[in-house]
């Protein structure tokens, strides 16, 4: 149950963050970064654009619905429900775009409260760093004490694995964009 949880809401909280998060000091920040070789303006829509979301985010016990619509927008809505009888959900509502910067949403409604962000850190021309930031606040006392006992470290491992599919995904578009552009330019000087 807690790998499906732990999908979109991940992080490492081996690193401690520099950005001032909703309930600082009460809830531990999640937090996990991987550099990504492609520009931050590319980068971008995988972690705003729902139908981008939807490719890195696959698994078969999780179900990923966009109740206002697939667009990067203020107010738009991402629900997630895990595959088991009782069917857990939470829905995180985006509350903050910066194109090629930061995304930054707020759970507001299911088994989790907190935010989850992403930001874009340019390291030069084509390279960039990922970061994910989580606050989870786990609703319920049964769902406190998984969290407390295993949930996190599911949730930092999953999100390690999560972050390698972004990467993979950018890196991968990345080089077959480049390399399209590249034979668009020879044709043309043909």
């Amino acid at each position: 149950m807690w790998a499906a949880c732990s999908l979109i809401l991940a992080g490492s909280a081996s690193a401690p963050s520099n950005r001032a998060a909703p309930n600082s000091g009460r809830i531990p920040l999640c937090k996990n970064e991987i550099t990504i070789n492609a520009p931050s303006d590319f980068v971008y829509p995988y972690i705003s654009d729902g139908d981008k979301i939807g490719r890195w985010s696959r698994d078969d016990r999780l179900t990923i619905s966009f109740p206002r619509g697939t667009a990067a927008r203020i107010g738009m809505q991402i629900r997630f429900v895990i595959q088991l009888p009782t069917n857990p959900a939470w829905m995180v509502e985006i509350q903050k775009l910066e194109a090629g910067r930061e995304m930054q949403t707020a759970i507001i409604d299911g088994i989790f409260r907190g935010s989850i962000s992403f930001f874009l850190e340019p390291l030069d021309k084509n390279t960039t760093k990922l970061i994910h930031e989580a606050e989870i606040i786990p609703q319920g006392s049964f769902m406190q004490f998984a969290w407390k006992t295993i949930g996190r470290e599911i949730h930092r491992k999953k999100m390690d694995e999560i972050m390698t599919k972004i990467k993979d995904l950018v890196e991968t578009e990345w080089k077959q964009q480049t390399r399209a552009n590249r034979n668009n330019r020879r044709k043309a000087d043909v």
